[in-house]
């Protein structure tokens, strides 16, 4: 069903719009889809300066049509560069095109690799920017138990983004990875693997076994 809904959605946008570059992106441009899974457009159309959504149901599935811009991308490059999964750049990459005669989707991928080459070369600048903002954080004890299960799941999350820097800082982590990147962990950091498994579940009692986590191991290692 979601070839065709594609077909449909994409058939209708070519003949609207005969100059915009159109491609499929996630699940069913991988052909992993299964029967719930959503239909994710990529439409493009020269003079872009802003990104868009627009998401529907059709048939009981979702589709959703994105544009993205270079300028949006350069925006928000200091948080794609900082961080191990970050959709646009992951979506992009992942699209297969359709139409795109003007090749501007070619030219978004080109855009995205070398923004992730950046992130490749800048990889120990930005790793000592995250420890400090780790350090920042770690500075004030929250005042609550929410608070604490927030702070420890950003922690975290900028540890693994630590991790993803220096061990696989030119490459683009798809989405399945980036909902369970343990088992690269596990793989390449092993005792890294080991200390973040010992924290979970989150609790008032993880927010001091973070904290040595980041004082007694990655302070040192990374």
């Amino acid at each position: 069903m979601q070839k065709v809904l594609l077909n449909e959605v994409v058939d209708y946008l070519h003949k609207a719009y005969p100059d915009a570059s159109i491609g499929v992106g996630g699940s069913v441009a991988s052909g992993t889809y299964t029967a719930d899974s959503d239909v994710d457009i990529l439409f493009q159309r020269e003079g872009f300066q802003k990104d868009f959504l627009m998401s529907f149901f059709c048939k009981g599935i979702k589709v959703s049509i994105f544009g993205i811009s270079k300028n949006g991308l350069l925006q928000r490059e200091r948080n794609i560069l900082l961080n191990y999964r970050n959709m646009p750049i992951s979506f992009i990459s992942s699209v297969a095109v359709i139409y795109d005669d003007k090749e501007l989707i070619v030219d978004l991928k080109s855009f995205v690799r070398d923004m992730v080459e950046r992130r490749k070369i800048l990889r120990y600048i930005l790793i000592d920017e995250l420890k400090v903002n780790i350090r920042n954080q770690l500075q004030l004890a929250p005042t609550s138990y929410l608070e604490t299960k927030k702070r420890v799941y950003a922690i975290i999350d900028k540890m693994i983004s630590l991790f993803y820097l220096k061990f696989h800082a030119g490459r683009i982590v798809q989405k399945q990875e980036g909902r369970n990147p343990y088992t690269v962990i596990k793989n390449d950091d092993y005792m890294l693997y080991e200390k973040l498994k010992e924290s979970l579940p989150y609790c008032s009692e993880t927010y001091y076994q973070v904290k040595c986590i980041f004082e007694n191991y990655i302070q040192y290692m990374y």
